[in-house]
């Protein structure tokens, strides 16, 4: 993730990757940005795993208890993270680095944006949740209060793990290659 960090970064400040930290074609930078954005992405994804092994250790060492609430919120935050990513590490991957390269000519525009979409969205609840963390899980115990619910509050973060993937695809409902009866057309 460092070496991908300073790989996008001196890209753009070399002028280099005007589009700063976008995906969002036909906007185009130099490979190394979507390669060292490549390296961020899919190196998050140790982290993911990392803290979803944490709990599966800690569910082994306490069979039959239910996992700590903090705990339980930070994974469904994870799995928001590893789900969403999918869609951008796939466009990166596939389409914008080959691209950059010019091994491809053009890339699919509306499918760049769909997959890009379905990560960007997703991406405002994996930043918002720690905030719903301290809410449901840490300013109890500061401030010496109870949670209502231990068990509505799981379900809250299962409902929002399960309707945030696909609430961004709004954004393309001002898209030109996708027409008001659903239709889509290449753009390239």
């Amino acid at each position: 993730m460092l070496v991908g960090t300073i790989m996008a970064a001196i890209t753009i400040l070399v002028g280099q990757a005007n589009v700063l930290y976008t995906f969002y074609a036909p906007l185009r930078a130099h490979p190394a940005f979507y390669v060292g954005l490549a390296l961020v992405i899919v190196g998050s994804w140790i982290a993911v795993f990392v803290n979803f092994r944490q709990l599966y250790v800690w569910k082994k060492a306490n069979p039959g208890q239910k996992s700590p609430l903090l705990a339980f919120m930070v994974t469904i935050n994870m799995a928001m993270w590893f789900i969403a990513s999918l869609g951008v590490a796939t466009s990166v991957l596939v389409q914008f680095i080959p691209w950059s390269l010019g091994y491809a000519a053009t890339i699919n525009v509306l499918l760049s944006r769909t997959l890009f979409w379905y990560f960007g969205h997703p991406l405002v609840y994996f930043w918002l949740l720690p905030a719903y963390m301290a809410w449901y899980a840490i300013l109890p115990k500061i401030i010496g209060g109870k949670l209502f619910s231990d068990s509505l509050a799981r379900m809250a973060f299962i409902l929002l793990l399960l309707f945030s993937i696909p609430v961004g695809f709004h954004h393309q409902l001002t898209e030109p290659g996708i027409d008001q009866h659903g239709n889509s057309s290449k753009l390239s």
